[in-house]
């Protein structure tokens, strides 16, 4: 069969025909780097009228992110199209050198031939390689020649029906959508199409060729970086297993937002998940900027792709609507601290102790907590975080970035140790919200329905508790979800929860004093007597209290002992001595305490127990 190959100028066209966007939402198309491009923008611009009920969703595959998963590559290996077919079709290269891609003026229409060629080589690269990915039955086609192993123009004379005059562009665009559309054989048509093949075979080898990085290449790790622990096989499988039940759940029950897994799902089972997805006939990628925030997307072909839930099916849509949202929601003010809400989200789980439980907080912690968007200007994105990743491991430092080879070699070595941060690190760093309420109750339900009827696989047992009674799983599930309903765990709209580098959404410093006043009092001795003990509370207050103004900046860093009116006493000798100017250079950065004329011995204290001791005896004296 004959491939035919037809070159579309967007900027050309001022409305796309509808033979070509049928052609186009019918495609599956492949290429890498789709969302970083102005694919999407440029198509919603020239797209035709909508009929009513009408998806203007066009599907797209990311190629790199695909070959990672189904070929167990690192993300560095396949982030360009000549490297994801190189790993797809060893025998084949493709070739960038015919044209100077940023200097060449793209806007000249027609192309010359060298560009049609650029043009059809990776149309043509992109499809071989999508092939290979999602139907790895098909054997890789053969070049007859050596000559060949270069990829060349597939059709006779590409392009060579478009028209010159931009006026006619959009006639001869519907012309060759239509030949497109009709020239296709069975085969082909299969393989780039929704239609998938019959028989699916299992996920690609993971071998060790090529993949993963040399360790005695490896510099020297900071304190931040370490190895990732192996996976017990009976919890992958587990895990696995949860995953696909939930890509089932979530097919059947008709919901058109997109379903998104939790991080914890390696490249072997998101290449295992990509086949199951193929066979189910859903639209399957792997989003995220690092291997290890890499999660699976999956969405129906031609359905929408907004993070939206605004009242349509879904999984667990009885629990969904039997909580009572409250519209009014942003004027809430009083917060329930995540940390104790999650504290009872995890009730649900039978034992702490299971392999399980780490994944299933993992996925709480995803659903509720989302990474603030933005470019590396915005303090707290990843953007930003991995900007300063990059000056910590000195990028650039020592080598010559004009030059393009060692520029490459330089931004893929700083690229492999950002990879392999811990989690930990980007989590301190980064800032985060809690969406609206109806979203993240959609998020958490996931999760419930994810871990469910998960079983241990030390135990055999249940992973949830009993689903029967106020203790079981499904009745503090519909608690905990009553809460976010009321918008007590939501973020409010408008007020900053980010002051200086310290978040306020947490109630992690109170409970930190409440614990740690405990074991002061108990160590100093209780029974040493009432004014023992407010003397020792006391004195911790005043240095928990301290403590805090230096860890805010209040009180200046070089402050190591929590005597204040001595330095309040110094400041006034050197302002006595050296005058309202130079005086206060001597204590650099210290403020003086305005309520304290002269030095005091006594710092502060409010003894409850003796006063309510006091007032015991006066009114036992009086009676």
């Amino acid at each position: 069969s004959k491939l035919v190959g037809a070159i579309f100028s967007l900027t050309k066209l001022g409305v796309m025909p509808p033979s070509l966007f049928a052609l186009l939402k019918r495609c599956r198309s492949g290429g890498v780097s789709v969302e970083a491009s102005d694919v999407r923008p440029l198509l919603a611009q020239r797209l035709p009228p909508a009929a009513p009920g009408e998806s203007r969703e066009l599907s797209f595959t990311e190629l790199s992110t695909l070959a990672s998963d189904r070929l167990c590559l690192p993300q560095a290996q396949v982030s360009s199209l000549p490297k994801v077919l190189s790993a797809c079709c060893p025998d084949m290269f493709l070739n960038k050198n015919l044209v100077d891609v940023r200097r060449y003026n793209w806007e000249e229409w027609p192309l010359q031939e060298a560009a049609m060629r650029y043009c059809i080589n990776d149309a043509y690269a992109g499809a071989l390689g999508q092939r290979r990915l999602l139907h790895p039955n098909l054997p890789p086609p053969q070049p007859s020649s050596p000559q060949q192993q270069q990829l060349a123009d597939p059709a006779a004379d590409p392009a060579a029906d478009l028209a010159a005059d931009p006026a006619d562009a959009d006639a001869d665009a519907d012309v060759a959508a239509q030949e497109l559309l009709g020239s296709m054989d069975g085969q082909l048509h299969a393989q780039l199409f929704d239609e998938p093949e019959s028989t699916i075979s299992p996920p690609l080898g993971c071998d060790d060729e090529g993949g993963g990085s040399n360790d005695d290449d490896m510099p020297e790790l900071e304190p931040e970086l370490a190895e990732e622990q192996p996976v017990p096989a009976s919890v992958k499988a587990s895990v696995l297993e949860a995953a696909q039940k939930l890509i089932k759940v979530w097919d059947e029950s008709g919901s058109q937002t997109p379903l998104l897994l939790p991080s914890f799902i390696g490249q072997e089972d998101r290449s295992a998940l990509h086949d199951h997805c193929e066979l189910r006939g859903l639209n399957h990628e792997s989003v995220g900027e690092d291997d290890a925030e890499r999660r699976l997307r999956v969405s129906r072909r031609g359905g929408t792709d907004a993070d939206t839930c605004n009242g349509e099916a879904g999984i667990g849509d009885q629990v969904f609507d039997s909580l009572q949202f409250y519209d009014e929601w942003g004027g809430v003010l009083v917060k329930i601290d995540p940390r104790h809400w999650m504290g009872h989200w995890f009730l649900m789980a039978q034992s702490k102790s299971s392999t399980l439980f780490k994944y299933f907080c993992v996925a709480s912690s995803e659903a509720i907590f989302q990474v603030w968007a933005g470019g590396e200007d915005i303090v707290g994105t990843r953007a930003w975080v991995k900007a300063t990743l990059r000056k910590r491991f000195k990028q650039g430092v020592g080598v010559d970035m004009t030059d393009d080879g060692a520029k490459k070699a330089e931004v893929a070595r700083v690229d492999g140790l950002i990879s392999r941060v811990r989690r930990s690190y980007w989590r301190r760093r980064c800032r985060f919200t809690i969406p609206p309420p109806r979203v993240l109750a959609r998020r958490l339900l996931l999760v419930y329905y994810f871990f469910r009827d998960m079983d241990d696989p030390e135990t055999k047992r249940p992973f949830f508790s009993g689903g029967i009674g106020k203790h079981g799983h499904l009745s503090i599930c519909r608690r905990m979800l009553a809460i976010v309903a009321k918008g007590e765990l939501s973020d409010h709209p408008t007020v900053p929860l980010y002051v200086g580098g310290f978040c306020l959404r947490t109630q992690s410093g109170l409970e930190g004093y409440h614990q740690h006043l405990e074991d002061d009092v108990t160590k100093a001795g209780k029974a040493a007597g009432l004014e023992w003990t407010e003397a020792a509370t006391n004195e911790f207050d005043f240095r928990w209290t301290v403590r805090a103004l230096r860890a805010r900046g209040l009180v200046p860093a070089w402050v190591r002992h929590y005597n204040l009116s001595l330095i309040d006493y110094l400041y006034d000798t050197a302002v006595a001595l050296l005058g309202e100017v130079a005086g206060p250079k001597v204590v650099r950065g210290w403020r003086r305490s305005k309520l304290m004329k002269a030095p005091m011995l006594l710092r502060h204290g409010m003894s409850y127990g003796l006063e309510a001791q006091r007032r015991a005896e006066l009114a036992g004296a009086s009676s």
